[in-house]
């Protein structure tokens, strides 16, 4: 990586040189933890939620506002959900790494649900058994792609489709990353603790355009 002053490169890093904290405002771009090198693409457009494209409500009605996703089920089933297609396929056998924050708003919720997949491709589901009111959960998960879709769903399920009517999750920061690229690109294997450690020193554990390994 080079490090400009205007346009002269004043400092390039190679291999596993140590890096400078490098910071964009009070955004920080490169930790000296790691060897960045590589700018790690998020895989889910809009997964900070300026607005609600490229997410579609179901079992229940979705608004946007102050980087946040309500999602308010309506009552014609036990589980509303929101879901989202990544930017690309994901392929079978890479491995990869789902970044979400969320809650809900009542006592009433039996769980917390992430799936990746659907049909023949889908991942073993991922969740948080009865999640406490108005508690953020941030979670990271790492699995092994088993079909090629890029369909995801994040949902709050209830005992009934009664139970769930009017009852609200919200969803903030969601990323997904290739994984198995990434280890490619760098050259080193990216495991989930060390995948888990860089991306809580990003601010609100969140990949955008400016982040880097």
């Amino acid at each position: 990586m080079k490090v400009y002053k205007g346009t002269t490169p004043v400092k390039i890093y190679n291999g596993n040189h140590k890096m400078p904290k490098i910071y964009k405002g009070d955004t920080l771009l490169c930790s000296d933890t790691y060897n960045y090198h590589y700018r790690v693409p998020n895989l889910i457009s809009n997964g900070n939620f300026p607005d609600a494209t490229g997410w579609a409500a179901a079992n229940g009605t979705g608004a946007v506002a102050d980087n946040t996703y309500t999602h308010t089920g309506n009552g014609t089933q036990a589980y509303p959900y929101l879901s989202h297609m990544l930017s690309s396929s994901s392929i079978i056998g890479h491995v990869y790494g789902a970044t979400i924050r969320f809650r809900v708003t009542t006592a009433d919720c039996l769980r917390l649900v992430w799936q990746y997949g659907n049909g023949s491709g889908l991942n073993p589901t991922e969740k948080v058994l009865n999640p406490v009111q108005n508690t953020w959960y941030q979670r990271t998960f790492v699995y092994t792609a088993i079909g090629a879709t890029a369909h995801l769903a994040i949902a709050h399920m209830y005992a009934s489709a009664a139970a769930a009517n009017g009852k609200v999750m919200e969803v903030q920061y969601v990323s997904c990353v290739d994984l198995t690229a990434l280890e490619a690109n760098l050259g080193i294997e990216i495991t989930q603790e060390n995948y888990e450690d860089w991306i809580s020193k990003l601010p609100n554990q969140y990949i955008d355009r400016f982040q880097m390994w």
